[in-house]
Order: C-alpha cells, then structure tokens, then sequence
C-alpha cells in the first residue's frame, strides 16, 4: 500500500515538473545580419583587410543599440586572408567597434564629424575601433550614418561608414551593415599569376679597383620571368635565387614592381649572391612571392589582393665575361703618323757589310 502511494506521488511530482518548465519562444525571430569590414596602414588593421559576416561559420558578432551609441563585438576568422601568410591557417581574431553621438543625443542619419576616441569624446562624437591587442590611443576620427531604422527602441537596420585617424597619416576605414538583407557580395580575391624562365643568364665582371692586388671576378645572375594581374594596382614580386655547389652555398635576394594592365608584361632582375660563395653554372631554385597593392574596393574599403607564390628549378647558364679586353691591336688615331714596322731579324744599312747575328 505505502508502495504504491509512493509511486503516485512520484508520478504526480514528474508530471508537475513538466508543467512548470517554461516553452521556447514559438517562431522567434531570428538576428538580423551583420557585416564588419575594413582596412587600412594604422595600428590596429596594419595593412591588412578585415571582414566578417554573422552568417559566416565560426563567426560571431553581436550589435548593441542603446541610441545614443551602437557597440559591436566581433570574433571569428576574417574572410580576407592575411597578406604576405600563403598557405597557412587563419587567425582568430577579436574586434570591437564604438560609434556614439554626443552625449544626450541619439544617433541619426548624417555625418558625424571631428569625432574623439570613445569613451573620452566629451562633448563630441565617439569613435574607436580596436582589438587583437591593438588599440589607437588619443585617436579620433568621423563616420557617416546612410540608413537608420528603429521600432520600439529595437534596431532594425543600420548602413554606417567609418574613418578612424590613429596620427596624421594612418587611418582605418570601414563599413558597419546590420540588417540589410541586401547587403552586397565582398569583393573576389584577387591573386597575380607569376612565371618565370627556366634559362638564367650569368655575368661575369672584373672589378677596376680592389683592396688587394688579387682581384676576382664578380658574378651576377638575371632571372626573367612574366606576371599578371587583372585589376588596377601594383605588382610586387619579392624573390631570391638560391643554389647548391659541392664546396659553398650561393644566394641572393631581389625586389620587382610593375603596373598591372590585365594582360602579361614581363619582369627581369639582376643579383649577386650575398654569401661568400659566387653564383656558378648549373641548376639553382627560383622562388619569392607576388601581391597586387594599390586596388581598394570602393564599397568595403578592402584591398582583395592575395599573395602568390612562384617556386621552380632553374639553370644558370655558362658565365659571359664583361669588361674582359681580348688581345687585338689598337687602331691609330686619326691624323697619327703610321707606327713603322718591326726591323726583321737581320737588317741591312746601305753601304755597311752585312753583319751576321751569332746564334
């Protein structure tokens, strides 16, 4: 009996546990998207581009709306990989961003100029974007509202622009949209293609003066090779030319930069090895890295150039000798008297005897 009273008990104590738990919300609404880009040569971007979607796996980004201030917190790996790291993973980075009317306003469509760093504005406009460890102190900045929609205190949709100034001759600027569902695509990477020929050409020069009276030759390799890139810019090839011999190690650094006009040009570029050993004939390896600069999407405010490697075997051909004089004879100056010929072995003077020479 007192079994079976327990067993109702217990059923009855589960089903008013189940009562009591409170149901999701039905059909709640989801968050509106968000987007954070930017870039630029000041502290915090460092030259590289930044974007971010809420959408995008792994990212997240959480808009606060207090009309006077807009706050943003992102994390997540930024879909514009690093410049200058070909082939290596992401990072993982952590932003905020801070734009806020003067005290006792709230934001609204227009231009806010001559904005303070946030939260030291004072009695201007706020600005500061920082993260990753990096953060622009005593800086400031403007940003311009393009659209603005709030119902019931709740944002519903924002398009805002921003210029952050870390000195006089660094900025960031960026776009802020969050609930555009008609938001733009990013722009495409953008990455150069780069060759270079297989055949390199070896000088060899005699220095006019050295330390020692023991002068050596002086060696100099020239690589060639084409690039090209299909957007306005400029194209950058870092490079270096290394080679393996049975008594040293030869290698040498170099730098080539070209407009990009969409259609191949080419690039050359001479280098001596900096080791102690010369370069010499034989096979070598050519590698270094292309990026196009200079192209700025007008939208996002990104630099879409991606990185570009070049790395294939080449073979220095055989030495050709520069300022190495060849034995010839030397041509008479104009208006010079004509230089007599050698006397021959035996000569003979008019009325003397001939003399002959003892052997």
């Amino acid at each position: 009996m007192h079994t079976l009273l327990k067993r109702g008990l217990a059923g009855l104590a589960a089903v008013a546990a189940m009562a009591v738990v409170p149901a999701g919300p039905a059909g709640a609404e989801e968050a509106p998207v968000a987007r954070l880009t930017f870039f630029g040569d000041g502290y915090v971007a460092s030259g590289q581009s930044y974007a971010y979607t809420s959408t995008t796996a792994g990212t997240a980004i959480e808009v606060t709306w207090t009309g006077q201030r807009v706050h943003v917190d992102v994390s997540g790996h930024s879909e514009v990989p690093r410049t200058g790291e070909p082939g290596l993973p992401a990072e993982w980075d952590s932003f905020t961003l801070d734009l806020a009317a003067p005290p006792g306003q709230d934001l609204a469509v227009g231009t806010y100029a001559a904005a303070g760093e946030y939260p030291f504005n004072g009695a201007q406009p706020g600005i500061r974007l920082g993260g990753n460890g990096r953060g622009c102190s005593g800086g400031g900045g403007s940003f311009v509202i393009h659209e603005l929609s709030v119902a019931d205190g709740v944002l519903k949709r924002l398009n805002a622009t921003f210029e952050q100034l870390c000195s006089a001759s660094t900025t960031e600027r960026g776009r802020l949209l969050y609930g555009v569902a008609d938001m733009p695509a990013l722009p495409a990477l953008v990455r150069p293609t780069v060759t270079g020929n297989p055949g390199v050409s070896l000088a060899a020069w005699m220095p006019t003066r050295a330390v020692s009276k023991n002068r050596q030759p002086r060696y100099t390799v020239t690589v060639r090779g084409t690039f090209t890139c299909t957007v306005p810019g400029t194209f950058t090839l870092e490079g270096a030319v290394a080679q393996n011999q049975e008594f040293g190690f030869a290698r040498g650094t170099f730098k080539v930069t070209g407009a990009c006009t969409g259609a191949p040009a080419a690039w050359s570029a001479a280098l001596q090895s900096t080791e102690w050993t010369p370069f010499a004939s034989g096979p070598a390896m050519l590698g270094g890295t292309a990026t196009v600069t200079g192209h700025l999407d007008p939208y996002y405010f990104l630099s879409p150039g991606q990185p570009s490697t070049l790395s294939q075997n080449v073979t220095v051909g055989k030495a050709t000798l520069m300022n190495v004089a060849s034995p010839r004879t030397a041509a008479p100056k104009p208006g010079a008297a004509p230089i007599p010929a050698r006397p021959a072995a035996a000569a003979t003077v008019p009325g003397t005897a001939t003399v002959p020479r003892l052997r």
